[in-house]
């Protein structure tokens, strides 16, 4: 992981307040998998977060680590091919 990677990974746990699990970060890929994983962890806690509220929320959190315009942050968009993190 580059320090980008490892910035925006402990930006979502902050904003969340979870801990994203170091053996599966390298998974997380794509905007849509961090996304899915950072909701399944906030459920895990018994937390019902609205998800579109969640998603807006991710998507900042993206959007101000990475310095990328919000419209190219999309569930399929990958980090390093799309979002140029990696």
């Amino acid at each position: 992981m580059g320090l980008e990677d490892v910035e925006l990974v402990i930006a979502v746990e902050e904003e969340f307040g979870i801990a994203i699990d170091d053996s599966h970060a390298p998974d997380l890929v794509s905007v849509g998998k961090l996304f899915d994983y950072t909701l399944a962890r906030i459920r895990e806690r018994g937390d019902d977060l609205n998800r579109e509220i969640a998603w807006t929320r991710f998507v900042s959190v993206i959007v101000e680590q990475l310095g990328v315009p919000e419209d190219l942050v999309v569930p399929d968009a990958e980090f390093v091919r799309d979002l140029g993190i990696g």
